[in-house]
């Protein structure tokens, strides 16, 4: 399940909505109140195959990401080196490591058409029966695999 919350805000690039709208339109949205920013909140829990360690290592990288403000979420990663922004639905701001490799993943929405795309669903579903999972690149050893790489979180 992913829980969400709404904010109003004024930040172009997380404005719900704003980019399809005419102007005329976004001032009268301005004018009631304005657009909003939506946060969602999951638990991924798909990473439990892989050692503590390689997770752990992984999550340092991806705060690197984090911290640059260049952890993007898609829907399908697909095989490009480069991602234009239509595609990305969000900005993960915030990844915590519990025990038994659960993470607790906090991503805000673009308004892009995916973003948007996920706001909708998020709203038509309040959260329920869709999860987040991870993704990344991993080794399979003797005595467990390893994730050596985290990558992206996706809505399934």
């Amino acid at each position: 399940m992913i829980e969400f919350k709404e904010e109003y805000t004024d930040e172009i690039p997380y404005s719900m909505g704003r980019s399809q709208l005419t102007q005329n339109q976004i001032w009268e949205t301005e004018d009631h109140g304005g657009f909003k920013k939506v946060i969602m909140n999951a638990t991924v829990t798909n990473l439990e195959r892989f050692t503590k360690e390689s997770v752990k290592s992984a999550i340092a990288d991806y705060q690197k990401l984090i911290d640059s403000k260049q952890a993007i979420a898609v829907f399908n990663l697909g095989s490009n080196y480069e991602i234009p922004m239509s595609e990305m639905y969000g900005r993960v701001t915030k990844v915590n490591l519990r025990e038994n490799n659960l993470l607790d993943v906090e991503i805000v929405l673009f308004d892009t058409p995916n973003g948007n795309i996920a706001y909708s669903v998020l709203k038509d579903t309040f959260g329920e029966n869709i999860y987040l999972s991870a993704e990344g690149l991993s080794l399979s050893l003797p005595g467990g695999s390893k994730l050596t790489h985290l990558l992206n979180f996706k809505i399934m």
